[in-house]
């Protein structure tokens, strides 16, 4: 093992991530050395790295969170992981041992800062709590998603799905697309799907006949769906916006349930109508799809697996670690549902 690894720092706000050599630490307890193959890009990157977050007042650190690789050491009270295990990391929490604030030095003596999980860099410390040992899935470029993607979306479905044969889904990106396939499986019978990007809406439409595409929430096609037949009692908003929640929430029937899992900008605001509330309007705010608990990970990951094949068509090329502003650059563009990063490639 070389003495140093590469991994791309964020080391000022709405600036290009910086390529920096960092050392290989001491591992403390509860800590995990992995090996990364393979990251996803998730829309709350671009977040941190635009400080549509917030305050960030960790700078230099390291960003990602969902990712594939393979265990290369573990800390004092790993019990859960060996070296050559495979694992998908992830920043909803799993069982096993938190850690420590992870800290990393580069070649030059600068301190990195770094969260408990991460994956933009050719190793990750990570914390035992934040992996679980990766399925069998043949392609492992789709591997990535299970650690984001596939738990929220799919994930806030199986969790929070009420008894309607009628659902629309706002956001047809990466999150969107598990939310889609958990209704498809659950047997949804209409499935109507905003999504402003013309080429996922013709990668979409090649799933099952059940989904219904519309262009926005003003689109014609969606207008005229609720002038027949009303408004929904079931909506899964995924993109991020507030200004789509926000539209959501207007979607929503009155006896209907709104349930959502992006986190829009810091200091943006929902306006509710409180009449709507009592009259029985519900919305939920859905944490990582609830998948802390194993069970709703599990039925999330069958999902992938039965897909497996589609999932395969929604991510971009494989870019290079030493190409990751032009990846970000690819997944602020939102025409792909998943920009890969393939550290081996």
């Amino acid at each position: 093992m070389n003495k140093t690894f590469r991994a791309a720092v964020l080391t000022s706000l709405n600036q290009p991530l910086e390529l920096l050599n960092l050392k290989f630490p001491d591992l403390s307890e509860g800590q995990v050395l992995v090996r990364i193959l393979y990251s996803t890009i998730c829309g709350s990157q671009l977040f941190e790295i635009t400080g549509d977050r917030g305050t960030d007042s960790h700078i230099p650190h390291l960003l990602g969170h969902e990712g594939y690789g393979i265990v290369e050491d573990v800390g004092i009270g790993v019990s859960r992981f060996k070296s050559g295990d495979k694992v998908i990391l992830t920043w909803i929490n799993q069982f096993g041992l938190d850690c420590k604030r992870i800290l990393f030095e580069s070649d030059t003596g600068q301190k990195i800062n770094a969260g408990k999980v991460t994956t933009f860099s050719e190793y990750s410390v990570v914390a035992e709590k934040k992996m679980y040992k990766a399925p069998e899935i043949e392609d492992p470029k789709i591997m990535p998603l299970l650690g984001c993607a596939a738990l929220t979306g799919a994930g806030m479905v199986f969790d929070n799905k009420i008894d309607s044969n009628r659902s629309l889904v706002i956001g047809g990106g990466g999150v969107g697309i598990f939310a889609i396939l958990a209704l498809l499986l659950l047997g949804t019978e209409e499935i109507h799907v905003v999504e402003k990007s013309e080429q996922k809406r013709n990668l979409i439409s090649q799933i099952d006949s059940r989904i219904f595409l519309h262009s926005g929430v003003n689109a014609q096609s969606l207008t005229q769906e609720i002038s027949n037949k009303g408004t929904f009692e079931e909506v899964f908003e995924c993109t991020g916006s507030i200004t789509s929640l926000q539209t959501g929430i207007e979607l929503t029937a009155m006896s209907g349930c709104l349930t959502f899992c992006s986190h829009p900008k810091h200091g943006t605001n929902l306006v509710i109508n409180p009449f709507d509330l009592i009259r029985g309007k519900r919305l939920f705010g859905s944490w990582g799809g609830g998948c802390e608990d194993e069970k709703l990970r599990d039925k999330a990951i069958d999902v992938a697996k039965i897909y497996k094949d589609f999932l395969s068509l929604t991510l971009s090329r494989p870019y290079r670690l030493t190409s990751i502003n032009e990846a970000l650059a690819d997944a602020k563009n939102g025409q792909n549902f998943r920009v890969l990063i393939g550290m081996t490639e």
